[in-house]
């Protein structure tokens, strides 16, 4: 999806780290605050296409994007540039063996499980470097 096009899934990010990524988030959209998770079912009949960004802290916000081309990999590469890695910003790119491997093991884990089809699981990486 490079094109921007719409994404009829949803990606998850779990981040082992705290990272503020509402205001980075702000700098490019517009968007509500929430109080509680019902709250999305009603900005969604009102706005239509969205991104969700919820924090350690418990902020979550609600930011529609309707009509909006989002850039491919938006939220991982806001993420990738904050910690000074932009080359990470896409895993299919930067198919570091073993990056992938400890992520494996230690971060996904525990939510195996939960997203048994994810490619992270099922895929065999080369290394690039």
């Amino acid at each position: 999806m490079s094109d921007g096009s719409n994404c009829h899934h949803l990606h998850l990010h779990l981040l082992p780290c705290y990272i503020e990524l509402i205001p980075l988030v702000n700098k490019n959209f517009d968007g509500y605050p929430l109080k509680d998770y019902n709250e999305i079912k009603s900005y969604f009949s009102s706005f239509g296409d969205y991104l969700y960004v919820e924090q350690n802290d418990e902020t979550m916000m609600f930011y529609p994007t309707q009509g909006e081309k989002i850039p491919s990999h938006y939220i991982r590469t806001i993420i990738a540039q904050y910690l000074g890695k932009p080359e990470r910003a896409n895993w299919e790119i930067y198919a570091n063996q073993k990056d992938l491997t400890y992520a494996q093991k230690n971060l996904l884990g525990p939510f195996k499980h939960i997203f048994p089809q994810t490619s992270m699981f099922n895929r065999e990486y080369k290394s690039l470097s």
